[in-house]
């Protein structure tokens, strides 16, 4: 890695992961990969930097607090990769965790303005939900998303109808849907990765609600030993290109008969212009009423692709409803209701 980590003021932790490899690497670099991915979506992560001289390596990762950190070292995709290197390619290692009480020094001339500043779409993203939070509470409890009268319905009736006694809210922003559902009697736990969205849907209450990243999914059912859920919702919340990896952690939270209700964009819900594919996108929130400070990388999927996504996670379709515009006719969202496949 060239670049250095856009930490923010002290104080914040570090843990400096030293490891000397071993003659037998494969498969290495993919999983290191990918666990720089991984880490970058938990709550907390403030940054990486790393450097690797023949066998012997030293990657610091920057997080916010040491409950990011235990978090991030029980997640369970992790735990393999760290049995991996134990087990295969590491000669030696060794972690150490530390709290950074001072910083300073001088920047690269090309990092001078971007250092803090997030780079990547899942970076970005992760920015974008921390600086937009005051503003996305107002849109929602203000009603000044108009499209929202019609898409929080189709998610609140699809709820009902199923009868569920128990469900689980990925990405439940403000707790808006929690409280809806908590009026009919349904117990409902909210999870999200904002802190600030967190702690405004506790001070409403209606619900449970858990700083949690999608990742610790699984810390969420272990260590509170949470009974399975009836119903699983993703409402407008699965934004990032990591949707397989998602929905296998989805499967051990859901009951026997249990059942996941996606809502997201329609595909067919394009900007004039925009080519018909999979991939990243930004949202500027222009069509909004209230402003937002920052705009928010989201990644959009062809109705194909979120089909093909869902079999290959073992999940099968059960119901697709289209939920339109009452001027107009034309689809605003797409809600999926799925089980996992016999």
């Amino acid at each position: 890695m060239d670049d250095f980590a856009g930490t923010p003021e002290p104080p914040y932790y570090a843990v400096i992961f030293t490891s000397s490899l071993s003659s037998n690497t494969d498969g290495y670099a993919e999983t290191a990969r990918r666990m720089v991915e991984l880490a970058a979506r938990q709550p907390g992560y403030l940054g990486l930097e790393s450097a690797r001289e023949g066998g012997l390596g030293i990657t610091v990762s920057y997080w916010r607090d040491e409950g990011s950190i235990r978090a991030w070292k029980a997640d369970l995709e992790h735990q393999k990769a760290q049995r991996q290197g134990r087990d295969v390619w590491y000669r030696g290692y060794a972690t150490r965790v530390a709290r950074v009480e001072r910083s300073y020094g001088v920047l690269p001339t090309q990092q001078n303005e971007s250092c803090l500043a997030p780079s990547g779409p899942i970076e970005r993203q992760r920015d974008s939900w921390e600086r937009n939070a005051p503003a996305w509470i107002r849109s929602v409890r203000d009603g000044c998303i108009a499209s929202r009268q019609v898409t929080d319905r189709a998610m609140i009736d699809a709820v009902l109808s199923r009868q569920p006694r128990r469900v689980l809210d990925l990405g439940c922003g403000e707790g808006w849907l929690c409280r809806s559902l908590a009026d009919q009697g349904i117990e409902c736990i909210g999870i999200d990765a904002s802190r600030e969205l967190v702690e405004a849907a506790r001070e409403q209450g209606g619900g449970r609600f858990v700083e949690l990243d999608y990742a610790s999914l699984s810390r969420l059912m272990e260590e509170t030993g949470e009974t399975r859920f009836d119903i699983v919702v993703a409402n407008f919340s699965l934004l990032d290109d990591a949707l397989e990896a998602t929905l296998d952690r989805i499967i051990p939270a859901l009951a026997s008969h249990g059942q996941l209700l996606i809502q997201t964009l329609h595909p067919w819900a394009l900007q004039e212009g925009q080519a018909y594919r999979s991939g990243w996108r930004d949202e500027d929130f222009r069509s909004h009423s209230v402003d937002f400070s920052t705009s928010m990388p989201w990644f959009y999927r062809t109705m194909s692709d979120w089909v093909s996504c869902l079999a290959r996670a073992g999940f099968s379709l059960t119901e697709v409803i289209e939920p339109a515009c009452p001027e107009s006719g034309r689809p605003l969202s797409l809600l999926m209701a799925c089980r996992v496949a016999q």
